[in-house]
């Protein structure tokens, strides 16, 4: 049987550390100049054939308006998902005639546990906060809920 050479080990050793080099000088750059997508479905947008079959309509694509510009009118649809952000809006419906409820899921913490909200429409109408974000109400029916982004 041949014993390995001294020689043979130090080349062996070499090129697994200059791969490993190389491997790791390509993720730093990879992770330093790629940006991040902000959706999975951002990363399929320009495969031909692409359809999306999401639940979750963003505000860009469910009323062409900017989501972080101030006065920006947001329409949530009785019992539809809107991403916001990180989070994502789901509008209750009214719960009584003076009252209304939003459930706030936020992905990132639990995407099973939604977060119940409730506001009166007087108060609503001056304004609140949901989401780190100040919004007013400017209309509430059974089956939409009209609000604009507001700066506080």
């Amino acid at each position: 049987m041949k014993t390995t050479r001294t020689r043979e080990w130090l080349t062996l050793s070499m090129l697994t550390l200059s791969g490993a080099l190389a491997f790791s000088i390509f993720h730093y750059f990879a992770v330093r100049l790629i940006p991040p997508a902000d959706d999975v479905r951002d990363y399929y947008a320009g495969v031909i054939g692409f359809v999306d079959h999401s639940p979750v309509k963003t505000i860009e694509r469910a009323r062409g308006v900017p989501a972080g510009r101030i006065g920006a009118t947001l329409v949530l649809e009785n019992n539809e998902a809107v991403a916001l952000g990180e989070s994502i809006l789901i509008y209750r419906g009214l719960a009584a005639t003076d009252r209304f409820e939003i459930d706030v899921i936020i992905p990132a913490f639990d995407p099973q546990s939604p977060f119940p909200y409730k506001f009166t429409i007087a108060d609503a109408r001056k304004g609140f906060s949901l989401v780190n974000r100040n919004f007013r109400l400017l209309s509430a029916t059974p089956s939409f809920l009209h609000l604009e982004q507001v700066k506080y």
